[in-house]
This record gives structure tokens, C-alpha cells and sequence, in this order.
């Protein structure tokens, strides 16, 4: 008996995938106005998020995503074309940058997340395992180091 094939998620091969190096990219189009030279950006950002370590920034239809410095997105972890609703592609990449953010015009970004300072040279862990190591530390050391008030005799 031959199996029909329904139309499913899984059915649409990833086009790239294991990482693909990457320049530069943009999810961004120029069209030129027709008035001379000038040309308009707009996004092609149909939806998604970005994550930060913990913090996420939710992306939606037309918003521009920026980074706070070169070179951005590195890797591109594999495309996959998406059949339902928004049809597109969808992108999963990986990069480095100090702050992300996201807005409706490329110059007035709304929303930013940036990683704390540990966490650019620590893994999120080592991060949570050097605050606990000196909340633990100071818990036990501030009570000695500040001392005790004179206790005060009310018997003559």
C-alpha cells in the first residue's frame, strides 16, 4: 500500500541547515520612490524573537531589527520555507552583538535588550553560580563586619 502524503510542517525540506557563515544581512528591501535617487527601506519582517540570554524581544509584521554593532548575525542555522500563515521564510541565526533592538523605522528603535556585563565573557550559569558564590559571601561576612551596639545596663 502506497502512503499518501499530507501537507505538513515537516514536509518542506530545510534549504540550508548546520550553519551557514553569513556577511552582512539584512531582513530589510530598498525601493527606489521614483522621485530621482531616493529610496525607501522597508522590513520583511513578517513576525518572530530575538533572544538574549533570558530576555526575548517579540518581533512583528514591518519592524526593522537592528544591531548595536558588527557583525550581527554570523550563522545562518537553517531557512525553511513556511507554507502557513505568514507565509515566508523562517530563519533561525545566531551572531554576536552588545544590544539589539527593534523599531518601525531603522533610526527610532521602541524596544532593546542588552546582555548584562558578566554575561558577555560567562555562560548564563557561570553568571547565576558568581552571584549566588558572592550573595552567599556576603551574607556571611557583612554581620562581622559591623559591629554590635553597646548593650545598655538599666540596673544601678
Amino acid at each position: 500500500m502506497d502512503k499518501v502524503s499530507k501537507t505538513h510542517k515537516d514536509d518542506f525540506p530545510d534549504l540550508f541547515w548546520e550553519g551557514l557563515s553569513v556577511r552582512k544581512v539584512s531582513f530589510s528591501e530598498e525601493k527606489i520612490t521614483g522621485y530621482g535617487q531616493d529610496t525607501i527601506t522597508n522590513s520583511t519582517i513578517l513576525k518572530g524573537e530575538v533572544r538574549i540570554g533570558n530576555q526575548v524581544v517579540k518581533l512583528q509584521a514591518d519592524q526593522f531589527l537592528l544591531f548595536s554593532e558588527e557583525p550581527g548575525i554570523r550563522k545562518l542555522r537553517f531557512i525553511r520555507i513556511h507554507p502557513n500563515s505568514p507565509k515566508g521564510l523562517q530563519v533561525i541565526f545566531s551572531g554576536r552583538s552588545k544590544a539589539i533592538e527593534v523599531g518601525l523605522h531603522p533610526q527610532f528603535p521602541v524596544q532593546s535588550i542588552k546582555p548584562s556585563w558578566l554575561s558577555q565573557f560567562f555562560s548564563p550559569e557561570a553568571v547565576n553560580a558568581i552571584v549566588t558564590f558572592i550573595s552567599a559571601v556576603t551574607a556571611i561576612f557583612l554581620p562581622r563586619l559591623i559591629p554590635e551596639s553597646p548593650k545598655i545596663n538599666k540596673n544601678p
